[in-house]
Order: C-alpha cells, then sequence, then structure tokens
C-alpha cells in the first residue's frame, strides 16, 4: 500500500461506486462511513483507513482487492449482477434508509425521555433536601436568638 496514492485509490473508488450503480452517499452507508469521508477520498483530499479498505472489501466481496488497492488485474472478481438503479428504486432505498435512521432516532428519544425523567426526579429530590435544610436554618436561627 505504499503505493497507494490519495488520487489514484479516488479515481478507482470513483469508479467502483460508479459501476456498483450507487451513489456516495448509498455507498457511504453501505461500507458504514460517511459520504463526506467517502467524497474527501474521491477528491484525492484523504487517503482511505485500512478499516475502510476491509469494509468494501467484505461489503463488496466481488471486488478484487489488487484493483482497488494498487489499480491491477480486472475490478471483479467474478462480474457481480448489478441491477441498474432507476429513479423509483433509488427513492425506495432512500425511504427505507430514513425510516431505519428515524426509528433509531426515535429510540433514542425514549432513552432521553427516561433519562430526563430520572434527572426530573433527582432534582424534586434535591428540592426536597434543600427545603429541609432551609427548615433547619430557620429552626437554629430562631433558637440561637431565643
Amino acid at each position: 500500500m505504499n503505493n497507494l496514492t490519495s488520487t489514484d485509490f479516488g479515481e478507482r473508488l470513483k469508479t467502483l461506486i460508479f459501476k456498483m450503480g450507487k451513489n456516495q452517499s448509498s455507498f457511504a452507508s453501505s461500507v458504514g462511513v460517511s459520504h463526506t469521508a467517502i467524497g474527501k477520498i474521491v477528491k484525492g483530499e484523504t487517503q482511505p483507513r485500512f478499516s475502510l479498505i476491509d469494509s468494501i472489501l467484505k461489503a463488496y466481496p466481488e471486488v478484487s482487492r489488487d484493483w482497488l488497492l494498487e489499480g491491477t488485474g480486472e475490478m471483479f472478481i467474478n462480474k457481480p449482477t448489478i441491477t441498474p438503479t432507476t429513479p423509483e428504486a433509488y427513492l425506495q432505498d432512500y425511504l427505507k434508509r430514513l425510516e431505519e435512521r428515524f426509528e433509531k432516532l426515535s429510540e433514542q428519544l425514549t432513552v432521553k425521555d427516561r433519562q430526563i425523567d430520572r434527572l426530573m426526579d433527582l432534582l424534586g429530590k434535591l428540592d426536597d433536601v434543600i427545603e429541609e435544610a432551609r427548615i433547619v436554618a430557620l429552626w437554629k436561627e430562631s433558637q440561637a436568638r431565643a
């Protein structure tokens, strides 16, 4: 990987994304990184991390490791059967991802609501303790005057 330049890898990645019938965002989702990270690599601004290369090869086992890393040989070990992405299929895929994100956010909100409820209970108890402390302070003050 010493001969790997950002620009060369970025061009190969751009070609791979196109050949897989994806856009940068859907490809990024499929390998578990942000579309921004993929965009920077495609533009040659950054080099890929080994974890990304590993994720690509795991998500797309038909991609040749040698081609991806060095640009040698064929892109695919076995030619993939890629169905062309239609606007409807793209929108269905996008909608599915949005629904998944919404579900995750909904679960996170439920957790946060429980945390807020626990904090509110603690604040209520703290208010009770503060009120008791005031009463004790007033009582001690009145005892000291008497």
